[in-house]
């Protein structure tokens, strides 16, 4: 009898943990992202074939299907899994939709398309993430969390070399400042000559 009821215990407790292990499966967030993403377009659809577009990407196998979207940029050596939850960021028709969904401000995709130079070369973080924590590098142990939007012109300065560069005025304000105060007199500063 008592083998009975610790087999009945452990059968009990395999069931309930396959059952979470499907239940977390199921409830990622990006999946939920992605599901919401689909009932916004849904909702937003004009026309006929938008909807039933918007409707068949909620199927496991439909062409538009949830899934981890990844970006792997030889040359930079960067994996992004950013579009993964930003789906709309280089459609036009997202404008003004709200994050995750919006589209990247112009015109920096015309000139730095995600397929060639991913999210994280500007925006920091972690490309490999699919949670938002941790894609946004708010864990511990990681040196480049996503830059605020208030420095993200400091990232121009990796490709963009000189001392005007007209499209990060921020930047080219502190590279001025830098070599009015005469900081890599004192200081290294990659790109200064000491």
């Amino acid at each position: 009898m008592r083998k009975h009821l610790l087999f009945a215990i452990f059968g009990f407790l395999v069931m309930l943990g396959t059952f979470l292990l499907f239940w977390q499966e199921t409830h990622q967030e990006w999946k939920q992202i992605q599901r919401a993403f689909s009932a916004l377009r849904l909702q937003q659809a004009t026309d006929s074939p938008g909807k039933e577009r918007s409707v068949q990407a909620q199927y496991p196998f439909s062409q538009e299907k949830i899934a981890i979207r990844q970006l792997y940029i030889e040359p930079l050596r960067r994996t992004d899994r950013c579009t993964t939850c930003h789906l709309g960021i280089d459609d036009p028709r997202w404008q003004g939709a709200p994050q995750p969904f919006t589209t990247h401000p112009p015109p920096l995709l015309r000139f730095h398309p995600p397929q060639k130079y991913g999210c994280t070369i500007c925006h920091r973080g972690q490309g490999l993430a699919i949670t938002t924590a941790a894609a946004h590098g708010q864990t511990k142990h990681w040196n480049e969390p996503l830059l605020p939007k208030q420095y993200l012109e400091a990232s121009c300065g990796l490709c963009h070399s000189g001392p005007d560069f007209r499209a990060a005025p921020v930047l080219s304000e502190g590279r001025r400042l830098v070599r009015w105060l005469g900081c890599p007199g004192c200081h290294e500063i990659r790109g200064y000559p000491p």
